[in-house]
């Protein structure tokens, strides 16, 4: 997508520069329209009108790109509990992640993916369980009987980005969509094993 979006964009800034008469160095894409490279408030043509003057519908480009290495990103997270022994009753008071996912694109959308994965990890390590009787049968079949961390189980997250650019991918990004689970469930994991041997 990387490689296809930008062969469309200097297809596009070409066919301006013929329409205009201008040196395709002097012209930028930005926001949909094409404008002056120097002064990117300057719009000259949008999109559409683009589209229109060249007698189209749309522009494409085709591109087969093959990556040397796959990236996948990495993190640490720390998981700081309290423990109950009589009880058996868990609360997480401090939950930290450092994440590497190279460069960011939309840092609310990766955020949200590290978060949605550390309370799928505590779930999953603290609160979910596959019940069954003496007979075989599923206790837990229902959401009324299977447990999963709600709002107010769900720990306050802090994030802190320290990556780098990956050299390997056209536009730095590296793969980052588990680790906030596959990271979260040996946090929690590995608190409450720390807690019971104190």
């Amino acid at each position: 997508m990387v490689d296809a979006s930008r062969r469309l964009k200097s297809d596009i800034i070409e066919k301006a520069s013929k329409i205009f008469g201008r040196d395709r160095g002097s012209l930028d894409f930005r926001n949909g329209s094409i404008v002056e490279a120097k002064f990117q408030q300057n719009i000259l043509i949008g999109i559409g009108d683009l589209l229109d003057r060249l007698e189209t519908t749309e522009i494409s480009a085709i591109s087969k790109y093959s990556q040397r290495s796959p990236r996948d990103g990495s993190a640490a997270h720390l998981c700081a509990i309290t423990l109950d022994p009589e009880l058996g009753t868990i609360r997480i008071v401090k939950y930290v992640v450092v994440e590497d996912c190279g460069r960011i694109i939309n840092k609310t959308i990766v955020d949200g993916q590290l978060h949605g994965g550390v309370v799928h990890a505590v779930g999953g390590s603290l609160f979910e369980k596959l019940a069954y009787d003496d007979q075989g049968n599923l206790l837990t079949a229902t959401m009324m009987d299977y447990n999963i961390p709600t709002a107010l189980d769900s720990p306050d997250i802090e994030i802190f980005h320290r990556g780098k650019p990956y050299p390997g991918s056209l536009n730095g990004v590296k793969g980052m969509g588990e680790t906030g689970t596959m990271a979260g469930y040996a946090a929690a994991m590995n608190a409450v094993n720390d807690a019971r041997s104190q």
